[in-house]
């Protein structure tokens, strides 16, 4: 894992894992999330991991892009900032980032009700 991305979930409140159901994603996931338990016991205990189905949630198109990104060991943004595979990941990012808003929202309401 590079040293952004581990500087990243340090600081990072959460974390979503975008994941096909594949079994060769699933063996991967179960890598990521032994790297991100480790960050989190030593650096970021309140460190939160989402993840998402991608072939049940918003659509995520299969793109080769996708692929010779994951080969090349970098994130779909990273690799091309004007594909449509990144243009659906942001599609999913604004959607994921309006729905955790209202999820805030809806806590912040619960909180004052149990005040």
């Amino acid at each position: 894992m590079r040293a952004a991305t581990v500087n990243a979930l340090v600081v990072a409140e959460s974390v979503i894992i975008p994941i096909d159901s594949s079994s060769f994603a699933l063996l991967g996931m179960n890598q990521l999330l032994k790297t991100i338990a480790a960050i989190s016991e030593t650096h970021n205990p309140a460190l939160r991991i989402l993840v998402l189905t991608t072939m049940l949630e918003s659509i995520i198109h299969r793109y080769v892009g996708v692929a010779e990104a994951t080969a090349m060991k970098k994130g779909v943004v990273e690799s091309s900032t004007t594909s449509s595979a990144t243009f659906d990941f942001m599609k999913l990012f604004n959607e994921l980032k309006r729905e955790m808003s209202h999820e805030e929202k809806r806590q912040g309401t619960v909180e004052s009700i149990h005040r």
